[in-house]
């Protein structure tokens, strides 16, 4: 794991902003890490406080308010790569259900391909509203070619998403 994507923006996290977890496997490909830097400065402007890590949550960090996990993974459908929101549950009240909504409802307009919210199994959340995002890019076949064309719009739209399932108004850099 790369350590200096490891601290905090904020050193100081407070109860006032919403806090997420940005979990981020060793592995990832150079382009979900230079996602996430482009995520940076909206997360700073609208005051969310946020760590990446590893993806398990480190016993030492306190309770996130959102467990996000961003992914690169290209489908080979004919119809081409499409991004999956994935959510524990998928009743319309839970949190990452509704927070996967506000995602995708500002990220479909970036894409040719729709956006889809889909159920997972995974544990690493340890029972903390999550959204699993394996992003894609319009239609690009090639892993570091898919962010690169439009990443800090989309940076930018899944930020405004983050904002909209907390009750923040969204503030532009």
């Amino acid at each position: 794991m790369r350590q200096d994507h490891m601290l905090p923006v904020s050193p100081k996290s407070d109860k006032i902003h919403p806090f997420l977890y940005i979990a981020c496997s060793a592995e990832s490909d150079p382009s979900v890490w230079t996602y996430i830097q482009a995520m940076r400065p909206y997360l700073a402007v609208n005051h969310i406080d946020y760590i990446v890590g590893t993806v398990r949550l480190p016993s030492d960090v306190r309770r996130p308010a959102l467990y996000y996990c961003p992914s690169l993974d290209l489908k080979t459908d004919p119809a081409g790569p499409y991004s999956v929101l994935r959510v524990s549950s998928m009743h319309p009240s839970s949190c990452g259900f509704r927070c996967a909504e506000r995602i995708k409802r500002y990220r479909e307009p970036l894409s040719a391909q729709p956006v889809y919210i889909s159920r997972t199994r995974r544990e690493e959340a340890q029972d903390l509203p999550a959204v699993w995002d394996q992003l894609a890019g319009k239609t690009d076949r090639e892993p570091a070619a898919v962010l690169t064309p439009y990443r800090s719009e989309l940076a930018r739209q899944t930020v405004r998403g983050l904002c909209d399932y907390w009750g923040l108004s969204f503030q532009d850099v």
